[in-house]
This record gives structure tokens, C-alpha cells and sequence, in this order.
């Protein structure tokens, strides 16, 4: 079974921030995942997840199965509830189609646009395996028209 590793995220922007930070006070005005402690930040327990479930319980991680591109078994980890969670929060905004997946490819996508190595991406986007980012990175329109323009 494969294990879950652990990366940093930088959530820098100044949105990102303040969503956080409703969040954060959300979580504290209902007690969830908290600890009368002075030693704590703002109450939170350092070991609790940053994103929990409706009812304060970190997500549940089910184990799945799937045959991979060499048509051998493969054992993996997953978390339906979150990405149902991510699903209809992008509903939600009114994003069509919108998925954990739709927002890897379109991060990828963006990385790659700007110039950065598909290496800082695979790093970015958590991937052990460099042939499992390839399905995230989407060609842009723009940039085969611009190439064409460019040689013209």
C-alpha cells in the first residue's frame, strides 16, 4: 500500500490567507479540533489536520485498487469525502466540471506556461513518479498559436 507523503503548501496570497483565517476562527468559534492550552496556537491542536469534516473528524482515507498503465494491480489511498467536498465547493462557485483533478491540471498547466521544469512541478503537485505528472499538464491553445506565429 502506497503511504501518504507529507509536502509544504504556501498559501501566500492574500485571499488564501483570509479564507484561512475564516476558517481558522470558524473552526475555534465551534471548538473544533481545539484544546485549552496556553501552549497552543489560537487553541488549535498542532496534530490535527488543517481541513476537517463537517462534524470536526479528519478525513477518512479509504483504501482502493486499480490496474495501472503496465496492467498491474496497484493498491493506493484515497479520500472520497474531500474530493466530493472539493467538488461542490467549486459547483458552488459556479465552476462547471470543476474537480481535485481539473484544479491539478490547470496548476500544472499554469506552471508549466510560465517556464517553470515539469521537475518543481511533479515536486509541487506531490507525484513520486515523473510519468504520473504528464496527465496533468494540458497543452494551452496559445502556446502552439504563438510557436506557429513566431516561425511565420
Amino acid at each position: 500500500m502506497a503511504t501518504w507523503e507529507k509536502r509544504c503548501v504556501y498559501l501566500t496570497h492574500p485571499k488564501t490567507v483570509l479564507a484561512l483565517e475564516c476558517y481558522l476562527n470558524h473552526r475555534i468559534s465551534r471548538g473544533l479540533g481545539t484544546e485549552l492550552s496556553a501552549e497552543r496556537y489560537r487553541g488549535l491542536v498542532p496534530q490535527s489536520c488543517l481541513v476537517l469534516a463537517c462534524k470536526g473528524h479528519k478525513f477518512a482515507m479509504n483504501a482502493k485498487r486499480r490496474i495501472n498503465e503496465a496492467g498491474e494491480l496497484v493498491d493506493y489511498l484515497a479520500c472520497d469525502s474531500l474530493q466530493s467536498h472539493i467538488t461542490k465547493l467549486y459547483k458552488d462557485a459556479g465552476i462547471r466540471g470543476g474537480s481535485s483533478d481539473s484544479g491539478h491540471r490547470s496548476f500544472a498547466s499554469n506552471l508549466i506556461e510560465q517556464g517553470h521544469d515539469i521537475e518543481t512541478v511533479q515536486q509541487l503537485l506531490g507525484q513520486a513518479a515523473l510519468e504520473h505528472v504528464r496527465p496533468y499538464l494540458a497543452v494551452s491553445d496559445k502556446k502552439p498559436r504563438q510557436m506557429f506565429c513566431d516561425v511565420l
